[in-house]
């Protein structure tokens, strides 16, 4: 069996193919011509150096190159057109001297990976094609070398030039007196720098980064000491702004005074130094209309003036005379009081009329005597209403009156809190359940109102009250000191609540009479006669 069969026939078994011969097999196999042909290198220049292969391998590998050189002749064969075409599609670009240098070394570039697309040139014939090809390429790209030569020194000139101007920024930074500076010099240095770095733009790749960064640093801090110096002027001419706008908006101020202000501020205006120009223009122009505006708008202003407190006159006078019509008919509370004194103040805004603001005064001290004489009378009738609802229930307590007597006289004129007067309807209902045991606690309760109320009208209490009279005390002393639960009512409230939960309390023992007469006492004082 030949060399060439017996690889045939271990195609299915290569246990005795060594594994150099068996991968160059596999490449030559799967089509890999490119790392078929490295590989047959590696082997032929492995076995030159050791000798260490057998004569079985040797005519195996000589049958495997023989294989690849077929297929090496076939590649060549199939990709001659192509490779003949990119040769002549080369020397064309290397005989046409009209195209722009970039542009041609990207096409050199583009043709050059075309023809590596096409794979190893294997043959003597591809190899000739590879040496034409290469002439042509090398004589295409001479201008472009050319012309990039020349743009990298260009390129290294603007390095230099850049480098220029970050040193006369730096060198200016350090020497200049920055207590007394040339504001307007310095504005100019930066503009300048500034278009001139952009003049110099075209530099290497690998030394932009540094030399904006160095750039950026110097110009900022430069910018940055003008602008501080330009926001202040800003302010300063926002100021003359604020200003002439304030003249133009007093109302106060004679013409020949306003004249003279804005002719100040003008002189101001031009004395203030460097500014940003966008934004001063802005700032000039608010300026000027405000200039423009000093006498017409004065005159304006003065019209709308009076026109404006004439009417707050005429609102003012209606309010006052519409508030005093309702106080002259018992028609003004506290709701209706303080909805004239908003209407009033909103009214005034701005400018206040004495004569109208001496007759306010007087209608809101009318108006406020009269609104706590009734509060007064109807917190009175109040009480009333209540003292007599407690004495139906003492009378049917007692069996003075009975119950349908009670219910004919219950109903009374004035209303009382639904709350206060639940706590009536069940003291009168509780009269036909009530027991010893309730006679005794209201005892003790009563004993505790009396106390209570004696203590507010700084009354005495009787001896046999004295013990309950300290407990109170001592029992008040505490909620406020150690438990914080200070009673914050006024002294009238407490009162007020001491008298309603008196007659709410219930039937008492035969023989409290004295405790109705010291409540009654302490009640007298307090509330006067009910």
């Amino acid at each position: 069996m030949n060399s060439n069969a017996r690889l045939e026939a271990k195609g299915t078994d290569t246990s005795s193919v060594s594994e150099p011969l068996k991968k160059l097999a596999q490449d030559i196999a799967d089509g890999k011509l490119k790392a078929a042909n490295k590989r047959r290198a590696a082997i032929s220049k492995q076995w030159e150096g050791d000798g260490a292969a057998s004569q079985q391998d040797k005519d195996d590998f000589r049958v495997l190159c023989q294989k690849l050189q077929e297929l090496n002749d076939w590649q060549g064969f199939a990709t001659r057109p192509k490779r003949v075409e990119l040769c002549q599609r080369m020397e064309v670009l290397a005989a046409e001297p009209a195209i722009p240098p970039a542009e041609k070394a990207k096409a050199i570039k583009e043709l050059q990976d075309a023809w590596r697309d096409l794979g190893p040139a294997g043959t003597r014939d591809a190899q000739r094609l590879w040496g034409r090809f290469k002439a042509a390429s090398d004589t295409a790209y001479q201008p472009c070398a050319a012309h990039f030569s020349r743009q990298q020194e260009l390129r290294l000139q603007n390095v230099t030039e850049r480098e220029r101007i970050c040193s006369y920024l730096e060198a200016f930074e350090q020497g200049n007196d920055w207590d007394h500076p040339d504001w307007k010099a310095l504005a100019n240095i930066i503009n300048k720098a500034g278009i001139e770095w952009h003049k110099y733009a075209d530099v290497p790749r690998a030394r932009q980064k540094k030399l904006h960064k160095r750039f950026d640093r110097i110009s900022s801090c430069l910018q940055a000491r003008l602008s501080d110096e330009q926001n202040r002027n800003h302010e300063k001419k926002s100021a003359l702004i604020k200003q002439a706008q304030a003249c133009n908006e007093s109302d106060d101020l004679p013409v020949t005074k306003s004249i003279e202000t804005i002719k100040n501020l003008q002189e101001q205006w031009r004395a203030i130094g460097v500014t940003d120009r966008r934004r001063d223009q802005k700032l000039w122009k608010a300026f000027r209309e405000q200039c423009d505006l000093a006498f017409a708008h004065r005159d304006e202003a003065r019209t709308q003036q009076k026109a404006r407190i004439q009417q707050q006159r005429d609102q003012t006078s209606t309010l006052c005379r519409r508030f005093n019509e309702s106080l002259h008919n018992g028609e003004v509370d506290s709701v209706s009081l303080k909805q004239f004194q908003q209407a009033f103040d909103e009214a005034q805004s701005g400018t206040r009329d004495q004569k109208a603001l001496k007759e306010y005064k007087q209608l809101v001290s009318r108006a406020r005597v009269t609104i706590k004489r009734s509060v007064e009378s109807s917190h009175r009738q109040v009480l009333a209403e209540v003292k007599r609802k407690a004495s139906l229930c003492t009378r049917l307590e007692h069996g003075v009156i009975n119950e349908s007597q009670a219910e004919a006289d219950w109903e009374g004129e004035v209303d009382l809190a639904p709350t206060l007067l639940q706590r009536l309807d069940s003291r009168r209902a509780a009269v036909a359940d009530i027991k010893e045991c309730d006679l005794n606690s209201n005892r003790e309760a009563a004993e505790l109102l009396c106390v209570q109320l004696e203590i507010l009208a700084g009354l005495e209490s009787p001896p046999e009250a004295a013990r309950t009279r300290m407990q109170y005390q001592v029992d008040r002393l505490k909620r406020e000191l150690s438990l914080g639960q200070k009673d914050h009512r006024s002294p009238t409230e407490r009162a007020e609540e001491l008298f309603l939960a008196w007659y709410c309390l219930g039937k008492l023992p035969e023989d409290t009479k004295d405790l109705t007469g010291r409540f009654r006492r302490a009640e007298e004082k307090l509330f006067g006669v009910i």
